[in-house]
């Protein structure tokens, strides 16, 4: 027996993602910058020691009884399992042992149960009313298995199995340099407009177009341009949202035009939609400018940000692909923000807590979302929220530093600074609805890019540490829809 050296190993779990990890024990928190350390394994002299799946795991708790244990331990447990989903829900109600899991809190007796004590029983306990038992979990779309001790003794097929652990997280992961970046080349690219494009406006390094998102535990597939226009024949992507949106749709016209021989593009334009036609191909790009999702109304006391309408969007249906964002003007509190006070219902705000209003707001778009939008012929994303880097200390920096300036990226996979609040917000709404999206996390990958921004480098002027250089950044946040949708 003897520990060896095996580059492909990878992980159980991604420590970033275990919040009841202490610091006194993460050596990414405390700045280590190698990962060697991470790529030894155990190897036993006569067998071979099988690898962790968190599947096998969940399939294994099936054997027995105490599953309700099992249940209350579920939230700690999501941190190691490292479920590979496009939605954790969605993967949530397919797992081999979870359909089981949740039928069988509806369809045991507990008084036939061993416990280790009783204090989750309630009618031991004296509970008289039996209609909390009563009620089961209907997925919208399919129906759970009734449970049998037999099917779940029985295990699952082998294909099944693999199916569901031949995931990862592509979220999770570290920059690493590859001399092959950019994915597009800018100075190829038909803009809507040039205010993304770093090298025209003057930025004399080039070292941020060269880094590489890798994933913890895979590889991303490289942009093919010619194989996504031919899986995207005669549809229609729709990016729906503020100028963050803008940045991520003018990065995947670029990365089309630049990775395509010669493509005939045609760009029409009309507010506040905005289509780039790829007409050999049928395929329609758009960018439809909506800076809060929910409605703005001129009224005869001013114009009102109304958190309970969306009548707007009526015009986004019918797309194949729908892509969400919101979150970067609710902040704004310059005389630019569009808006002179705040409605919901018949009460009026002149102004309120703007992560409130961004909750009400984004429940709005969650209701219209589950209520109005086919999922059976449209897949709908939404676009994790964007960070910016004003504040030097929150990278363990000078607390005067910015962007600007800035090279290259941090090391590791986590962010000195921490998750902001608003990321939980808006995953707790996402997951509460329906039909959730998916929910295209580039919080912390783009947390980590401080170099990455558009700085002093745009016709706008000033010191944008906001917006994102194209070529650059969000042609990764394209590269992950890419492998989202297709692989």
């Amino acid at each position: 027996m003897e520990c060896v050296y095996d580059p492909s190993q990878c992980l159980i779990y991604d420590p970033s993602l275990c919040l009841f990890l202490s610091e006194q024990v993460s050596c990414q928190k405390n700045g280590r910058p190698d990962f060697e350390y991470e790529k030894w394994r155990w190897e036993a002299k006569d067998c071979e020691i099988p690898k962790y799946g968190g599947h096998a795991w969940l399939n294994g708790m099936e054997l027995f009884e105490g599953i309700v244990v099992a249940m209350l331990l579920w939230k700690q447990l999501e941190e190691l399992q490292k479920i590979p989903t496009k939605n954790y829900l969605q993967a949530a109600t397919s797992l081999p042992g979870v359909g089981y899991m949740m039928n069988r809190i509806l369809s045991y007796n507990s008084s036939g149960c061993t416990f280790y004590h009783n204090m989750f029983d309630c009618l031991k306990s004296g509970r008289p009313d039996k209609l909390y038992l009563k009620y089961r979990r209907q997925p919208y779309g399919c129906n759970l298995p009734s449970f049998s001790l037999k099917e779940a003794t029985a295990g699952v097929s082998k294909s099944t199995y693999q199916k569901l652990s031949s995931g990862c997280d592509i979220f999770a992961g570290h920059w690493v340099y590859d001399e092959s970046y950019p994915l597009c080349n800018s100075s190829s690219c038909t803009f809507y407009n040039n205010m993304f494009d770093c090298a025209k406006s003057g930025r004399p390094d080039k070292l941020y177009l060269k880094y590489r998102w890798q994933p913890t535990c895979c590889d991303l597939p490289r942009f093919d341009a010619l194989n996504f226009l031919s899986k995207m024949k005669g549809k229609r992507i729709l990016f729906v949202g503020d100028s963050l949106a803008l940045n991520q749709w003018q990065s995947l016209a670029c990365m089309i035009q630049s990775g395509a021989p010669a493509p005939h593009t045609t760009l029409v334009s009309k507010d506040p939609l905005h289509s780039f036609l790829f007409p050999e191909y049928g395929v329609n790009i758009s960018y439809y400018l909506s800076h809060y999702l929910v409605d703005i109304v001129s009224e005869p006391t001013g114009r009102a940000l109304v958190l309970d309408s969306i009548k707007q969007a009526d015009v986004w249906l019918g797309v194949d692909i729908l892509l969400f964002n919101s979150w970067h003007w609710w902040i704004r509190n310059d005389d630019m923000k569009g808006w002179d006070y705040i409605r919901e219902g018949n009460m009026v705000f002149k102004d309120m807590n703007r992560t409130l209003a961004f909750l009400q707001g984004m429940k709005t778009w969650a209701k219209w979302s589950d209520a109005k939008v086919d999922t059976s012929k449209t897949t709908v994303f939404f676009q994790g929220i964007s960070p910016t880097h004003y504040r030097g200390i929150e990278w363990n920096g000078r607390d005067t530093e910015t962007c600007r300036g800035q090279t290259q990226p941090l090391l590791g996979s986590t962010y000195p600074g921490g998750s902001l609040p608003v990321v939980a917000l808006l995953a707790n709404v996402l997951e509460s609805m329906e039909r959730p999206p998916y929910l295209l996390n580039i919080t912390t990958l783009s947390q980590l890019r401080k170099d990455a921004h558009l700085s002093i480098y745009s016709p706008r002027g000033g010191n944008d540490c906001s917006h994102w250089c194209v070529a650059g950044l969000p042609d990764t946040w394209n590269l992950l829809l890419y492998a989202a949708l297709f692989f």
